[in-house]
């Protein structure tokens, strides 16, 4: 097969639909970053309104590129109005603080895997948040330290030991209910 290269000037009208390949665009920017900070909201066990965040970018977007629409005047966003072009400013720390958020469940679910990893019955607590003005609900779980630190509380609570002994690992006989290890013959 014969390579030709051949290539061709595109019209104006194409022009106007092109994009450069290879070049970021602005929601590429955008949705970069939003997945940064929903990741950081995640690991400090905070909810992240993303639906919310996308609606302000969108809306911020709109309102530049028709103010450069408007100031170029050519109904579509030439280069001059490309390199003009400000990424809209995003308060993120909005869309993961509690304030904005109503507690719309809390429930405690019984986490098997980890019952059987530490040899005592441990419950996981789940928060469902919404966010104030969406109809979106975000789910957040406790650790499995905070858990596992919880359920060894309750634990050293029913047998009467002190605060002292949650830092302490569990013996695998507690599991069983005992509170001394079994006797073997």
């Amino acid at each position: 097969m014969v390579n030709l290269n051949i290539t061709r000037v595109p019209t104006k009208d194409e022009q106007r639909n092109m994009q450069i390949i290879g070049q970021a665009q602005p929601k590429d920017k955008f949705t970069e970053e939003l997945h940064k900070r929903k990741a950081q909201a995640g690991k400090k066990g905070l909810p992240f309104c993303d639906a919310a965040a996308k609606d302000d970018w969108t809306e911020q977007h709109r309102t530049e590129s028709t103010r450069l629409i408007r100031k170029y005047g050519k109904g579509y966003l030439t280069k001059e109005a490309i390199i003009e072009y400000k990424q809209p400013k995003m308060d993120w720390e909005k869309y993961s603080n509690l304030d904005n958020f109503e507690v719309f469940q809390v429930k405690s679910m019984k986490d098997d895997d980890l019952s059987k990893r530490n040899n005592m019955p441990i419950a996981r607590t789940l928060t469902v948040y919404k966010y104030q003005g969406y109809a979106n609900t975000y789910t957040m779980m406790n650790s499995e330290q905070e858990a596992i630190m919880g359920a060894r509380k309750k634990h050293d609570a029913l047998w009467g030991r002190t605060e002292k002994s949650t830092n302490l690992p569990v013996p695998k006989v507690w599991a069983a209910g005992k509170d001394k290890a079994p006797n073997r013959k």
